[in-house]
């Protein structure tokens, strides 16, 4: 699978689009700088999002099995988030 966008690069407070997947798949942290947040949400059977966990600077990819996901920037550093 060639790498995908999933959250354009941008600094404003919002969400992608649900991410539904398959299989395990990786998700990465792109254009980012000291201060850049994405949390990762898993949407249940109610279509209620709970946070995972985030991507950061730290911690700027994680593997993620099979669900509904999403990914919120949640503050004004800029970054975006990609799949591979």
């Amino acid at each position: 699978m060639a790498a995908a966008n999933v959250l354009t690069t941008g600094t404003g407070n919002t969400s992608s689009s649900d991410q539904a997947i398959t299989s395990d798949t990786v998700f990465g942290l792109k254009d980012y700088s000291v201060g850049s947040k994405v949390r990762i949400e898993l949407k249940d059977d109610g279509g209620v999002y709970n946070v995972q966990g985030y991507l950061t600077p730290e911690e700027a990819s994680k593997v993620l099995s099979a669900g509904t996901w999403r990914f919120t920037r949640v503050n004004g550093v800029s970054c975006g988030v990609y799949s591979a």
